[in-house]
């Protein structure tokens, strides 16, 4: 609930998110990060030889997602899927209040959403709050729907004191 929300402090937790939205599409939830979040090792200069891929479960968030000042760390996709993104998709929604850092997302798809945090919104999204910082970066077979924040947008989105500094290589 708004109230007592999904505590997040560690990959693992955030993974077992995904699932809980899946299980049950259509619900509204509620989750609060508690500490920074490492999703792989990017100590190394050749961390996404052995990096996990990052696949949010295709099915729409709805909710709050807290990032409560908090970075998440090596988030990594390589692939060709469509809407790709910490989330693969939003709706009715409320994301903010956090960092994003070493992450690196490579898609072949060439009708992808494709972004950081949502690969695609629809509906009421609210972003705020939330940095992409320089050592973030994408490449895809074109630019279409892909952007730092959020790629696709079907929707009321608004995006507020946000900013990204990534690398983002496309054909346009």
């Amino acid at each position: 609930t708004a109230a007592d929300p999904y505590l997040i402090e560690n990959g693992a937790q955030l993974a077992a998110a995904t699932v809980a939205v899946k299980a049950v599409a259509n619900n509204k939830y509620y989750f609060k990060l508690v500490k920074d979040i490492r999703l792989n090792d990017t100590t190394s200069a050749n961390w996404k030889d052995t990096a996990k891929n990052w696949k949010w479960a295709d099915v729409r968030f709805q909710g709050n997602f807290d990032g409560n000042g908090h970075t998440i760390d090596g988030l990594y996709y390589s692939g060709s899927q469509y809407r790709i993104g910490l989330f693969a998709y939003v709706g009715d929604s409320t994301i903010y209040n956090f960092k994003m850092t070493n992450a690196y997302i490579k898609d072949t798809n060439s009708e992808t959403g494709l972004a950081f945090v949502a690969g695609q919104a629809s509906a009421a999204v609210t972003f705020d709050k939330i940095y992409i910082d320089d050592t973030c970066y994408f490449e895809a077979p074109n630019t279409t729907g892909v952007a730092g924040i959020m790629g696709r947008c079907n929707g009321a989105v608004t995006i507020t004191n946000s900013a990204v500094n990534a690398t983002i290589i496309g054909k346009s």
